[in-house]
């Protein structure tokens, strides 16, 4: 081992060994000794004389690294913020920021305050409960049931709604037989537990026949037959009538499960109205609700289904009768749901959580 440097000033240094042997810029503290090691910079990773094991590149145990800019191959780290790119830092790649304020980095890349995600998504890792946090503060996590969970400041704990829209429109005419009148809302297998409800919405109108008098019927279907028996709602002739009105509705069903399984129990749930356009005239023809609830009927939660809105006439005698729905709306509450799946379900654009 040679003898230490004093103080000097060199234009160059060069530290270089042969293979296998180390290599390196090496600092102690006090003195050169196992245990000692508070620094290295080396081109491999390898043990000192004095059996302290250092890595490649530049390691500082005691202390830290200070300076106005760190640049890495994929990331920048500086007064604005930390910065990640999808590759070499450039227009077009960053893909996470964290940031104090707003702003756009060195490339043109706009970012927000907070957290942004250009590319990619938020993963959450299920907890068995909620993850510690500050006074005042909320936070959003999955449970170990997978269920997207919203606790706010007071200590309240819910499960959040899912829902998206579908703005399809569906028609018909006079068909006696049940005619779908809402996009499908897919329920994938085994993504049920107990107290889930699945919830599909249509709102739109119908106009009743000319000449006679036709009821008109809504109900829940599941893989295009009849949910249960006792689900239906129907609008009967005495509100229809003769006259050819045209009515507008709101009509939900909700699956809500007690129980899973190949035969599993849940119960249906209708909410909903129908009202004449126009001046309403508060007689018996001029609205009509439409809730109602089956109790017990059954449903294999371990394998997929298809949800939807079904209506017919009760007959076609008469001319004019028709109907149309203008939106489907998917409500998801209390289920069980890892992060693909839940994108397979929802298409958008961008989420924002604010609290």
């Amino acid at each position: 081992m040679t003898s230490p440097w004093s103080t000097q000033l060199q234009s160059l240094v060069i530290v270089t060994a042969p293979a296998g042997a180390y290599a390196g810029i090496f600092i102690y503290s006090p003195t050169p000794a196992l245990g000692n090691l508070i620094g290295s910079w080396a081109a491999q990773a390898g043990t000192d004389p004095f059996g302290n094991s250092y890595p490649q590149g530049l390691n500082v145990t005691v202390g830290s690294i200070t300076g106005t800019t760190f640049t890495g191959t994929n990331f920048i780290l500086n007064s604005s913020g930390f910065f990640f790119y999808n590759g070499a830092p450039a227009l077009g790649t960053l893909s996470t920021s964290i940031a104090p304020t707003a702003g756009t980095d060195t490339f043109g890349n706009v970012y927000p305050a907070g957290i942004g995600l250009e590319q990619g998504g938020l993963v959450l890792f299920n907890q068995g409960s909620a993850p510690a946090t500050i006074s005042g503060a909320g936070i959003v996590y999955e449970d170990s049931s997978g269920r997207l969970r919203y606790k706010n400041n007071f200590g309240v704990d819910f499960v959040v709604d899912r829902c998206a829209f579908n703005l399809s429109n569906h028609t018909m005419n006079t068909q006696t037989l049940p005619t779908q009148m809402s996009a499908a809302m897919q329920y994938q297998a085994g993504e049920a537990v107990v107290g889930s409800e699945y919830e599909v919405q249509i709102d739109g109108t119908f106009q009743g026949p000319t000449g006679a008098s036709s009821a008109f019927t809504f109900d829940i279907f599941k893989d295009g037959a009849a949910f249960v028996s006792g689900t239906a709602v129907t609008v009967g002739t005495v509100v229809v009538g003769t006259a050819q009105n045209t009515y507008a509705f709101t009509v939900k069903f909700r699956v809500v499960c007690n129980g899973t399984g190949v035969t599993a129990n849940v119960n249906i749930v209708s909410e909903g109205t129908i009202a004449i356009k126009g001046a309403n005239q508060g007689n018996s023809q001029t609205f009509c609700n439409l809730n109602g609830i089956t109790v017990n009927g059954t449903m294999d939660t371990t394998v997929a289904h298809s949800f939807a809105i079904f209506c017919n006439w009760s007959s076609t005698t008469g001319t004019g009768h028709s109907a149309i729905s203008y939106m489907t709306k998917f409500t998801r509450r209390n289920l069980w749901l890892c992060l693909p799946q839940l994108m397979s379900y929802l298409y958008c654009s961008g989420v924002m959580l604010t609290s």
